[in-house]
């Protein structure tokens, strides 16, 4: 009786063991795997639509430059400019994916000019000046910063050194406003 009492002891004695080490053991973390992002989601509702390349894209951008002369404010300058360099930067994605990497590269010319326009006028700006909407620049100004390194796969080192030009401004331009 007491061999089979010893034994069932034992069993459960292992199993618990066995058990809590599974339980408590730490297993090494997998790295993490390259992140990607539906671009179409993530901003919504900023789309690429026509692109580089396109034969009525002139009239895009002609579009958007007669709507940024008759932007007057300085706050909301900028955050046009931030809001245009974000559609430039989605249609560099499209542009990628479609294996056109030199337009690729000049719409992130593009969307880098942009940025530098808006970096201009977050300078211009008096410190301690309230920044409306800072929440909503610091949500456009975040998601770009996420989204910028899931582009890395899809285009080849010049490619590369835009986005990470890009980024660094858009690093930037979020201390520029905090």
């Amino acid at each position: 009786m007491k061999n089979v009492f010893f034994f069932l002891a034992l069993i459960v004695l292992i199993v618990f063991a066995s058990i809590s080490g599974f339980v408590f053991s730490q297993s090494p973390r997998p790295s993490p795997a390259p992140q990607t992002i539906n671009s179409y989601e993530f901003f919504w509702p900023i789309t690429a639509g026509k692109k580089e390349g396109d034969s009525l894209y002139f009239l895009k951008i002609l579009k958007e430059n007669i709507r940024s002369a008759f932007i007057f404010d300085p706050f909301v300058r900028g955050d046009y400019e931030i809001l245009l360099a974000t559609k430039r930067i989605i249609e560099a994605e499209e542009l990628l994916k479609e294996g056109k990497e030199t337009l690729a590269e000049t719409s992130f010319n593009k969307a880098y000019r942009s940025l530098l326009k808006a970096s201009s006028v977050f300078e211009k700006m008096e410190k301690g000046t309230q920044v409306r909407n800072r929440i909503e620049l610091n949500d456009r100004l975040s998601r770009l910063n996420i989204f910028l390194p899931t582009l890395y796969g899809l285009t080849n080192e010049a490619g590369i050194k835009w986005i990470n030009t890009i980024h660094d401004r858009v690093t930037y331009i979020s201390n520029l406003i905090n």
